[in-house]
């Protein structure tokens, strides 16, 4: 699991929509559309698309949960599934950790605010102890094995999808959205800062932080990616009564 309690890294965070410009300087939204997508079980699923400026074509997976907060590969275009889960530093610092973290382990049903997470983070007194009280978050397992739930990659499903977009309701502005690979998972790409909000998230523009030493670093692949987290890193000195939701979750091709 990522734990990724080291410095903030200022990051622009991108627009909901894409952005093109006419004129001089003048800058238009371009509209995104809406249409059915055969699920391959004879029903249907809905995707969005669309045209930016440019000519530049772009598709979409909503990947909605069900009641105990799987994803069903057959209710998105994307054939994405898995399930959403909490995690936290407990294992790495356990006595001094994360309390009272909602919801608990196994099932995870979402809520009229989508995926949701509460709880206290740890205080660490110093930059040394943020590697064992890293904070806590909630996750998503982008392709996972419906038999033996291991977690599989991006790229087995054989689409090209380049980022995510997603809603974030958060009583706090320093939540964090990780892009673990099976070779990164103490060392994901991040994305930092991200407060409430429509976040539009590229691959392209999540980086390691700079506590990961530089021989370990690695080009991030999205064709490796397992999973998408969403984490409250720890502050030195701080403690966080965390409240925070993640909806509308969506793949972007």
């Amino acid at each position: 699991m990522s734990h990724l309690g080291r410095p903030r890294i200022e990051l622009a965070v991108l627009l909901l929509a894409w952005v093109g410009s006419i004129g001089c300087g003048e800058v238009v939204l371009q509209p995104i559309g809406s249409e059915l997508v055969e699920d391959g079980s004879g029903g249907t699923s809905s995707a969005t698309g669309g045209t930016a400026t440019g000519g530049l074509a772009f598709t979409e997976c909503l990947l909605e949960p069900n009641s105990t907060g799987w994803v069903e590969s057959q209710n998105n275009p994307c054939r994405a599934q898995g399930p959403w889960y909490s995690y936290n530093d407990c294992n790495d610092s356990p006595s001094d950790c994360t309390r009272n973290q909602k919801p608990e382990e196994n099932v995870f049903p979402p809520s009229a605010r989508g995926m949701c997470t509460t709880g206290i983070t740890a205080v660490p007194a110093n930059e040394e102890e943020t590697s064992l009280k890293w904070g806590a978050g909630i996750a998503l397992d982008l392709n996972s094995d419906d038999v033996t739930h291991s977690k599989l990659t991006l790229g087995e499903l054989g689409l090209d999808i380049i980022g995510v977009r997603f809603r974030l309701d958060t009583n706090v502005p320093t939540i964090r959205v990780n892009f673990p690979m099976e070779s990164t998972q103490t060392t994901a790409h991040t994305v930092t800062d991200l407060d409430t909000g429509v976040h539009t998230v590229y691959f392209a523009d999540a980086v390691q932080l700079p506590w990961v030493p530089e021989e370990d670093r690695v080009p991030l692949k999205p064709d490796q990616i397992i999973s998408i987290q969403f984490q409250i890193p720890t502050r030195i000195g701080v403690s966080y009564d965390f409240d925070y939701c993640i909806d509308e979750l969506t793949l972007l091709l």
